[in-house]
Formats: C-alpha cells, sequence, structure tokens
C-alpha cells in the first residue's frame, strides 16, 4: 500500500501543529525534517525535554538529520513520534545503530527507518537494514531546505535499492512531485513524502488528491 506523506521543516512547533490541522483526517502520516545546523542546514525547531507533539489524528514521523541521531531521535521519540528516522552515515556501526534504535523504542518510538544521502553508497545500508523498518531514500543532492530540485539519479537509486532489499518498505523524500511521483513509484517506493509539492500549492487538498491518483495509476 502506498502513502503520501506531508512534510513540513518547521521553525517552532506551531509549524507542525499547523500542518497536522492542515491534513487532519486526510493523511494518516506527517513527516517532521529536523536539522541541526551542522549534519543539514538551516537549524529547525528540536524537541526539548518534556516537549510534546501538536495533537493529530495519525502519526508523526520524524528525520532526524543530525549528527546527534541517538540523542535528537530520544527527544522525538519522548515527545509522540511513532517513527524515527536517521542516516546511515550518523548511525555508526551495525551495534551501535541497534544501541540507538533500542533507545528510541524503550522511548517510545515503535518504528525506526535508515536514511541515506544520494552520494553516498548503497552498502552503507548493508549491516542496517535488518535493523530498521523502512529505508528513506533522499531524491535531492542536498538535504535541508525545502524546495530542492529532484535529482534525476534518484529513480535508478531507488530501483537499486529496491533490488538489494526487497522486502523493506522503502520511502523518497526530496523534490517528490506529480512530475515524477509515478515513476517513483514504479521503481519500487510506496511512501512518498511531499514538502513545497503540497505546502506551496494553491489547494494542498486537491494537490494531494492528485498525488495519490498518479500513484494509483502507476501501480495498477
Amino acid at each position: 500500500m502506498s502513502e503520501i506523506i506531508p512534510t513540513v521543516v518547521p521553525k517552532s512547533s506551531d509549524a507542525i501543529a499547523e500542518l497536522a490541522s492542515r491534513f487532519e483526517g486526510v493523511a494518516p502520516t506527517l513527516h517532521i525534517d529536523a536539522t541541526d545546523g551542522d549534519f543539514a542546514f538551516p537549524t529547525t525547531w528540536l524537541p526539548a525535554a518534556g516537549a510534546k507533539l501538536p495533537q493529530f489524528d495519525g502519526i508523526y514521523e520524524a528525520h532526524v538529520m543530525v549528527r546527534d541521531a541517538r540523542r535528537h531521535g530520544e527527544m522525538f521519540a519522548r515527545a509522540g513520534a511513532w517513527r524515527i528516522i536517521a542516516h546511515a552515515e550518523s548511525l555508526g556501526t551495525a551495534d551501535e545503530a541497534r544501541r540507538t534504535i533500542d533507545l528510541w523504542r524503550v522511548c517510545g518510538a515503535k518504528e525506526s527507518g535508515a536514511a541515506l544521502l544520494l552520494g553516498s553508497p548503497i552498502d552503507a545500508l548493508e549491516k542496517i537494514a535488518p535493523l530498521v523498518d523502512c529505508i528513506h531514500v533522499m531524491t535531492i543532492a542536498k538535504v535541508g531546505a525545502q524546495g530542492a530540485k529532484f535529482d534525476e539519479r534518484a529513480v535508478q537509486r531507488v530501483r537499486d535499492v529496491h533490488a538489494r532489499f526487497p522486502l523493506v518498505t522503502i520511502s523518497v523524500d526530496g523534490g517528490v512531485n506529480e512530475t515524477n511521483i509515478a515513476e517513483l513509484s514504479q521503481a519500487g517506493a510506496t511512501r512518498f513524502c511531499v514538502g513545497a509539492a503540497l505546502t506551496q500549492a494553491t489547494d494542498p487538498l486537491a494537490q494531494y488528491q492528485v498525488l495519490q491518483s498518479l500513484i494509483d495509476n502507476a501501480i495498477q
């Protein structure tokens, strides 16, 4: 089953609340891009001790594009994120990744994911893929700010990841829109994190339906 996941790059928790309100009853999952100004720019809202994510009748996934994936993932888990996604580049060895993922689960997360930068070798996922529930393929060359241009190399990248890990759910993130979502679906992705194509649309809900119909037609 395929899923479109609206995305926010929040400067404050209010931005998350606004996205939750807009897609309440429409999208079952919302995606939060979290950056530390080091691994990725800019610096976004990151939950402090005791923080809670805004009310939403669905689940949140937090994509922590940070150096200290363990700590920030823990804070998002404690704040109520269902799924924590961190980069293979910051998860360390398989043993370190396992300890990190175990900590997130203790703190409330139900699922985990491993993201991979477009320029990193797929081999970096080999020892981590068995530990996670999904692989998060970046489809832009530079992560961080919303609105970056889709990189055409990403379609083959998704095919390659799907071929290497055929049983693992693949999500895609970065520049996803109506011109490429069908091809990404055919390449093996089943989750589509969509930022600017939804948040900057004149009618985000209508655009959501357009994207969903493109996926549905692609997999028929």
